[in-house]
């Protein structure tokens, strides 16, 4: 055991559950927490006395010694990846004695933290594998936490996905809400709630800070004007780009530019 780290991992799997599976954990439950992550197929679990449902982008955390049961869409089987832990450092970890269920937006990215943790488990690194579990967790407890009787369809998912992918290109013309709300079918107020409940922001506030994470890689790598910038990334009154970026980043675009010049991170 490690007594430097803040988690000791018990135990940790890749499911990619058969047609015919099911889960039952008995009246106890489990002496660990449960860490359980979907990427593939759809169901429900009954935590308890409380029912969730369940389908790729959901992650949660089971606490101890709560009976379990599980099933899913034989036609659609989970792909189901989970670890198993005990609470070393309970001072810096608030306990939750319920379940929490968060829906994580970058599921590639969380798949490959799991994967980390799981090859270095298996290699018998557990120094590692806690390591890299550190920061799974932070990924998790970062996330969007999702009421029990909130669910969202793969349609959904993919559509703010790719509003999101198209707000962070390097295209001058991103649409406008209603633009991508008429594109997929949407009402304008519509899309911005999925919107704002999916990415815990709204599109406004992520369209903003899309714009300032652009501007700062273009003041650090290259000698455009400032409102060169501007004007490359949509706005039409430089003025108000300047009181915008300083408003976010507490400085103005030149004096970010003359403390940053050359960083290309």
């Amino acid at each position: 055991m490690h007594t430097d780290h803040k988690y000791r991992i018990n135990s940790c799997t890749v499911s990619d559950c058969a047609p015919t599976w099911s889960w039952k954990t008995g009246k106890a439950g489990f002496d660990d927490y449960d860490l359980w992550a979907v990427f593939r197929g759809s169901g429900r679990l009954f935590v308890g006395e409380d029912e969730f449902a369940v389908k790729p982008g959901v992650c949660m955390l089971l606490p101890p010694h709560k009976a379990i049961v599980g099933e899913h869409d034989a036609s659609d089987p989970l792909l189901v990846m989970n670890v198993h832990f005990s609470v070393i450092d309970k001072e810096d970890f608030l306990e939750p004695y319920d379940v929490q269920q968060r829906f994580i937006e970058d599921t590639g990215l969380f798949e490959k933290l799991l994967d980390r943790v799981i090859s270095f488990r298996y290699a018998q690194n557990d120094r590692d594998a806690e390591i890299w579990f550190g920061a799974v967790l932070s990924e998790f407890f970062s996330s969007r936490q999702m009421k029990n009787d909130e669910f969202y369809t793969d349609t959904h998912i993919a559509c703010i996905r790719e509003v999101c992918a198209k707000v962070n290109s390097d295209s001058a013309n991103v649409p406008k809400l209603g633009e991508f709300a008429e594109e997929y079918g949407y009402s304008s107020a519509y899309l911005g709630k999925l919107f704002h409940k999916l990415m815990g922001i709204s599109f406004s506030g992520y369209l903003l800070n899309s714009r300032i994470d652009k501007a700062k890689r273009l003041l650090r790598s290259t000698e455009a004007p400032i409102s060169a910038i501007a004007e490359q990334l949509g706005y039409c009154d430089v003025c108000f780009f300047i009181k915008q970026f300083k408003g976010i980043v507490g400085l103005t675009p030149g004096k970010y530019r003359k403390q940053n010049s050359g960083s290309q991170m």
